[in-house]
């Protein structure tokens, strides 16, 4: 159950990390 967690757990971050990624990039690429 603990390493189902932690999988999770990573791939939610994993997720995270990727959606603020993909954010700052349109906003500095895209003309304002």
């Amino acid at each position: 159950m603990w390493r189902r967690l932690g999988w999770f757990a990573a791939l939610w971050l994993v997720g995270v990390c990727v959606t603020g990624a993909v954010a700052l990039l349109v906003r500095v690429l895209l003309p304002r």
